[in-house]
């Protein structure tokens, strides 16, 4: 399990060769239609988040449905299906007791808790949780020290061992196993995406291929990794396509991802238009 540490004062709140092309979309994949993996979906029915009493649920013309409460909000997208839970910053959940055991009996916990719920274990490559913390003592004293408060754990996605950075689920459980927050987003994925990312993991993997796909792709790219990319959870139409993704790193500082098809044509995700 790898480990990233947050620390803040007082309280936290999580809340080869070639030339240049204009990149173009691939062929869109909706969740709906030929079915390669499975995907899974997360509403309230589901869900260890409370939002408490005089609960009231609102839909936006945009098909963002919102279960309100006293405890805090849980939205569902009624097309992608995505759902996300924020508490109130006074929430029973959040003012309970903070989850008792290690870093990775947290990750075993949520691991167990959303494929009790029916994620597919099948495609849950590894766990990945950031410790929460928070410090307290007199500024310039020299007794300021930090706890643990809180784990937050997300579960990372491969697909016929090709990883799917895009999809989501994390939570973050309190001593009472209860969520107290969390998000998922793990959508199905067609089986032509599918294979198209099983193409480029053959291309990746013969020297003589890789250099011929290289050669399609803009000059001064560097070696990329296979992934399955998608939209975010809020985005529609879904959109799915298999990537030979590109860190680039420019010399001023930052970073960012080129994607590239199993014909060696530059996209982007919507979310990046």
């Amino acid at each position: 399990m790898n480990r990233r540490l947050l620390v803040l004062a007082l309280t936290v709140v999580i809340f080869g060769c070639g030339t240049d092309v204009e990149p173009t979309q691939p062929r869109q994949e909706r969740a709906t239609t030929d079915l390669g993996a499975v995907g899974y979906e997360h509403p309230l029915a589901k869900s260890r988040f409370a939002i408490g009493n005089d609960a009231h649920t609102e839909v936006n013309s945009l098909g963002m449905q919102r279960d309100v409460g006293s405890e805090g909000v849980f939205a569902f997208h009624l097309t992608t299906k995505g759902s996300k839970a924020v508490p109130n910053a006074t929430s029973s959940a959040k003012q309970a007791p903070s989850f008792t055991g290690t870093g990775d009996e947290h990750a075993a916990a949520v691991k167990a808790y959303f494929v009790g719920a029916g994620l597919p274990v099948d495609q849950v490559a590894r766990t990945d949780s950031q410790t929460v913390m928070s410090g307290g003592g007199t500024v310039g004293s020299g007794e300021e020290s930090a706890s643990v408060t809180a784990y937050v754990t997300s579960l990372i996605r491969e697909v016929a061992g090709v990883s799917v950075p895009d999809s989501i689920a994390w939570a973050r459980l309190n001593a009472n196993q209860a969520a107290v927050e969390e998000s998922v987003f793990w959508p199905a994925l067609s089986s032509s995406v599918i294979a198209d990312a099983q193409a480029l993991v053959q291309i990746a993997s013969d020297p003589a291929q890789l250099a011929a796909y290289r050669a399609k792709l803009p000059q001064g790219s560097g070696e990329g990794e296979v992934m399955i990319r998608h939209s975010a959870w809020s985005t529609v139409p879904f959109f799915a396509s298999a990537s030979y993704d590109v860190t680039v790193l420019p010399p001023q500082g930052g970073g960012y991802q080129r994607h590239f098809d199993v014909n060696g044509k530059e996209f982007r995700l919507p979310e990046e238009m």
